[in-house]
């Protein structure tokens, strides 16, 4: 019975991955005792134990020094078990490495005798550690070259690791950080905002960036999830570079756009007050002389008896009243005197019927019979805009029919302009494209400009409706609304 059980022992030895020795203690390690599976090394079990192959024969060379010297530390611990990781050959030559576990046996009088060992060939898993160690080593390289300020956080935002960029910035080194938080080296407020985004990686398990100042230079903070095995986020990966002169950069561009739309409207004004001198010069001289001379014809004809002269004379008469309606027309067209001396309602009626007269659009024109005043810039500017709102739709949109509505609302002032046209896509308003977009573009820089608003619903083959809106302050009602009364162009 105790035959038949250790017969199935050595079986089940013999299939398993695991190779048992026992070694006396002495010069050359002699084998008493190795089970047949040694032969997935090459060797057979008689190799061994008749001495043809030894121990120390198949030990890789550079090994046995170390191998002896840990031997003989633990034996001088007085402990019976210890491990041993080393290399051995294969009858074939090649190198495997393999992880054995030891224990020392006693003889009756407590003195070693023998050693009995399991070995294991670990080679696949110490391949895979060195390989692992190359990455690790290759990834501390490529941090360390990174001239980004990078931290490693574990999910409790204790650092575990920092490179080389982050410790100078810092002037501390990297043994200097471990086991502290970014919450311990940055000011509350800063720690907060990235206390804020770094729980928003670890719940969403996606990335995240903000800006942030520190010590007068501007950072881009991004923060990577790096997943575990089981798909957790297990650490994360924070990158800060130092975008000052970027944003020094942006901030000078966008001073400098801003200059370039004060000009532009600076000189949108400058337009117009030269349009008014000239349309005033006109009105005041060239005007004024083709009346004048109008009434000294007029004179003239009622005293000449000779009806060689009444024929001429009158059709002289008929071309002044040309040239006085034309500089009166030309005049408007140059700057509208009524929004000068009516006020921008009186203004808008005019150009509804103006552009109905020159475009055939018919322009329907709701107010409530209010006395806005306006500041000269807005009355000017808003007048531009609708001007150029019913251009678009006479001309680009096809539209038969446009409606004004001037609104008041509470403090601030609403233009409004639908039509029936085409309507357009909206995303073309950022274009200069050939269809109205590069207009529209115009009227809300200038709008927003002076702090106004606007809003533009459209949509192909929808109609186009947008509202200028004047903020509180900028405009105010002298006299209250009375009811809406609308006034159809002629």
């Amino acid at each position: 019975m105790v035959l038949k059980r250790l017969k199935l022992l050595e079986t089940v030895l013999d299939q398993s991955p695991a190779v048992v020795f026992v070694w006396r203690v002495e010069e050359g390690w002699p084998v008493e005792y190795v089970t047949g599976n040694v032969s997935q090394f090459g060797y057979s079990a008689e190799d061994f134990l008749t001495g043809r192959v030894s121990w120390p024969g198949i030990t890789y060379e550079e090994d046995i020094p170390r191998l002896e010297a840990e031997i003989q530390a633990f034996l001088s611990t007085g402990e019976d078990t210890f491990s041993q990781e080393y290399r051995l050959y294969t009858k074939a030559g090649e190198v495997r490495w393999i992880e054995d576990r030891n224990r020392f046996l006693r003889d009756q009088a407590g003195a070693i005798s023998h050693i009995q060992g399991t070995i294991v060939d670990v080679t696949q898993r110490r391949q895979a550690l060195l390989a692992l160690q190359e990455s690790e080593e290759r990834a501390r390289v490529l941090l360390d070259a990174c001239t980004e300020a990078v931290v490693l956080l574990d999910p409790a935002g204790v650092i575990l690791d920092v490179n080389d960029a982050f410790t100078s910035h810092f002037g501390k080194g990297k043994a200097e950080f471990a086991g502290l938080s970014l919450g311990q080296l940055l000011p509350s407020g800063l720690a907060t905002q990235n206390r804020r985004l770094f729980g928003r990686v670890l719940k969403r398990a996606e990335p995240a960036r903000t800006e942030c100042r520190y010590k007068d230079r501007w950072y881009e903070v991004k923060m990577y999830p790096l997943h575990g095995f089981r798909g957790e986020v297990s650490r994360v990966a924070v990158f800060a570079q130092d975008v000052t002169e970027q944003k020094l950069h942006d901030q000078q561009n966008q001073w400098y756009q801003d200059q370039l739309q004060s000009l532009a409207l600076e000189l949108t004004f400058a337009e117009e007050r030269e349009r008014r001198r000239l349309a005033t010069t006109l009105h005041d001289d060239v005007g004024q002389l083709l009346i004048l001379a109008k009434i000294k014809l007029g004179l003239l004809r009622q005293t000449a008896d000779a009806d060689a002269f009444r024929e001429p004379l009158g059709e002289l008469d008929q071309l002044l009243s040309r040239a006085v309606s034309s500089t009166r027309s030309l005049t408007n067209q140059l700057s509208h005197t009524a929004l000068y001396e009516l006020g921008f309602e009186a203004a808008a009626q005019w150009l509804a019927e103006d552009i109905e007269s020159l475009y055939g659009l018919k322009v329907r024109l709701n107010t409530q019979r209010m006395d806005l005043n306006l500041g000269e810039r807005w009355r000017v500017l808003l007048f531009q805009c609708l001007r150029e709102l019913l251009v678009n739709a006479a001309k680009h949109a096809s539209a038969s029919e446009a409606r004004v509505h001037l609104e008041q609302h509470g403090q601030s002032v609403r233009v409004v302009v639908e039509d029936d046209g085409c309507g357009f896509d909206p995303h073309n308003i950022r274009t200069a494209s050939g269809d109205g977009g590069f207009g529209l573009f115009s009227i809300r820089e200038r709008i927003q400009q002076l702090g106004g608003a606007i809003h533009i619903h459209t949509g192909q083959d929808q109609g186009t409706r947008v509202v200028l809106e004047v903020p509180s302050g900028c405009a105010t009602v002298d006299h209250a609304p009375c009811a809406g009364q609308e006034a159809t162009s002629r």
